[in-house]
């Protein structure tokens, strides 16, 4: 038995016009540029902290809504970073800017502590870092950014037992932090 199909041309146009409106279809848009490259490259081995930082994006990235610190839901890491390896001073500017558009976000307190004390003003950073661990989440590196800053203060007990809540949240929360955490608790 043979099944005759008619002539070609119709079928075409009806497999184009299918194809064409699958394509049309609207599929989930790429919100946000992605990352494709950085220089250091991710997992590269690094001999001491780069001054620069270079991130290749998909599209271009307009560099006033990339510095504006609104933008972003959690750019806190950045201003400990900052602390840390860069300029504290820088990161307690980054960090203030940040709570003045958040005062209530938990990550942007902690930032603001760690860049304060980083920057040898342990006495102000006390109330932030306060204030991060006041909003319900306990993680290990705000208890160990609070002991940091009492044991700056001079008040070795409650650091200590700031060190203690720390690793016992979680004893491997950071190499180089737990080091100094039971380095504080052995001092």
């Amino acid at each position: 038995m043979r099944c005759r199909l008619g002539h070609p041309l119709p079928i075409l146009a009806g497999l184009v016009l299918a194809v064409a409106l699958l394509a049309a279809v609207p599929t989930p848009a790429a919100a946000h540029a992605r990352l494709t490259a950085s220089d250091p490259a991710n997992g590269s081995a690094i001999a001491e902290v780069p001054t620069r930082l270079t991130l290749t994006f998909t599209e271009p990235v307009d560099p006033a809504t990339a510095g504006d610190a609104k933008n972003y839901a959690m750019s806190t890491y950045t201003y400990i970073f900052q602390a840390d390896y860069g300029s504290p001073e820088r990161a307690v500017v980054k960090a203030q800017a940040a709570y003045a558009v958040s005062p209530g976000n938990v990550f942007v307190n902690d930032a603001l502590a760690w860049a304060l004390h980083a920057a040898g003003r342990s006495e102000e950073a006390l109330p932030y870092a306060d204030q991060a661990l006041s909003l319900g989440m306990r993680r290990a590196s705000f208890v160990f950014h609070r002991g940091m800053v009492l044991d700056a203060l001079g008040r070795t007990d409650e650091a200590k037992a700031a060190m203690q809540e720390a690793l016992e949240i979680n004893p491997d929360f950071s190499i180089p932090y737990a080091a100094k955490a039971r380095e504080v608790l052995a001092g």
